[in-house]
């Protein structure tokens, strides 16, 4: 007799517990007071990136690891530092928080505006630009004003990959410009989910005990794969990031991202099974 194929209601309790047998796990993407030593060429070019960028001949004092590009942070009260790729030595961002005023708002807006634009055109390659969406202002504690691009693939949002910078609107100065390092190329990225939402809902509700809430999974890109992200618990709030293809889940806490403002992708997103899903219904 031929098997039934079943539905999702009846696949979801016994692919969470297949997953409960896979690690899942999510390294440090931040590393304060890391060692250089290891390297002295590397250390040396990032330095020297760092130096020509500034035009100092001081050496920093502290060098972190940032979501795969390394700060390199001199003496200084205020911050001052310069976010070097190790791969090539270019620059991807820097921090000058000496150069944020305190005082009556020069600068509209508008005018603030084109100024980030400048530094997007200045900062940004060309092949990134294509890649990145304008998002918006906002004020942030020490009174600059934060403008964003962030990226997406195929119109879904890309994690921790953006384009910011921070403005004075007392002087009009660049505080700080900060461009993500893209894991991924375009082509490389996959953007539909083999698992629908209301089974990543379901799979983040049991592994963190949670309750079911009305806001709907938002589908994501973590590096090359699509992600749904999952609010499992609504005080905290908690998250639960699950990989969209096979189900795992990838990281649960906090977002791990932020979201591009009014960000709602994954709703009517269309699902197609991969052969290990289809293995598993039939």
């Amino acid at each position: 007799m031929p098997s039934e194929k079943k539905g999702f209601a009846y696949f979801v309790p016994f692919f969470f517990f297949f997953l409960l047998s896979i690690e899942a796990g999510a390294h440090s993407n931040i590393l304060y007071g890391i060692s250089l030593d290891f390297d002295k060429e590397q250390k040396m070019g990032v330095i020297q990136a760092a130096q020509k960028f500034l035009n100092v001949g001081e050496l920093p004092t502290m060098f972190d690891y940032d979501f795969e590009l390394i700060a390199a942070k001199f003496d200084r009260k205020l911050e001052l530092s310069v976010l070097v790729n190790p791969s090539d030595n270019s620059i991807f961002g820097f921090r000058d928080d000496s150069l944020a005023s305190s005082g009556k708002e020069f600068f509209s807006s508008e005018k603030m505006r084109e100024i980030a634009e400048r530094a997007f055109e200045k900062y940004v390659p060309d092949p990134y630009k294509k890649e990145l969406s304008f998002a918006g202002e906002k004020k942030l504690y020490q009174g600059v004003y934060e403008f964003t691009w962030f990226r997406y693939a195929d119109g879904v949002a890309v994690m921790n990959e953006h384009f910011t910078v921070e403005v004075d609107p007392v002087d009009g100065d660049i505080v700080s410009f900060r461009l993500s390092l893209f894991s991924s190329p375009k082509e490389a990225i996959r953007t539909t989910p083999a698992i629908p939402a209301e089974v990543a809902k379901k799979i983040g509700e049991l592994s963190l005990n949670g309750q079911p809430l009305p806001a709907d999974p938002l589908l994501l890109i973590n590096k090359d794969r699509p992600l749904w992200l999952v609010k499992v618990k609504k005080i905290y709030p908690i998250f639960a990031g699950i990989d969209a293809l096979d189900g795992r889940v990838v990281f649960s806490g906090n977002a791990r991202t932020e979201l591009p403002p009014g960000y709602t992708v994954g709703k009517d997103v269309p699902v197609v099974e991969t052969e290990l899903l289809r293995s598993i219904l039939t």
